[in-house]
């Protein structure tokens, strides 16, 4: 294992995303390790995408109000979104209606999404 992976590993300190998600543990993104921030939500994403995941509805929702609270990082939080927006997961209606917190990250993401030809409005 070469010196940097090692350093990366010991310093790497992501929170468990069912943890986040549950409320049973904190993040607070950070703007010079955007790395980190885009692993958390990522690993948010993977957590709540299956149709068999346990809470999904409920954790995704977290998830969407983890995201909404960052919107100033399109790059970031793409990934996520898009998880979370792909058709075979759609959760961005939970519970059969549309999700507020995913409402207003679509509302103000979207349009910039739309217009770089990366996803389809919803």
């Amino acid at each position: 294992m070469t010196a940097s992976l090692r350093a990366w590993l010991v310093n790497v300190d992501l929170p468990d995303p069912a943890r986040l998600l549950d409320g049973e543990e904190q993040f607070t993104p950070d703007r010079d390790r955007i790395d980190r921030t885009m692993a958390v939500y990522s690993s948010c994403a993977a957590l709540v995408a299956p149709k068999t995941a346990e809470k999904r509805n409920e954790r995704a929702a977290a998830l969407w109000q983890m995201l909404a609270g960052n919107l100033g990082m399109l790059d970031v939080v793409y990934p996520a979104v898009r998880a979370l927006c792909n058709r075979d997961t759609l959760l961005v209606r939970l519970g059969g209606k549309l999700n507020t917190d995913a409402e207003a990250v679509l509302k103000k993401l979207g349009p910039a999404f739309a217009a770089a030809g990366i996803m389809e409005r919803v």
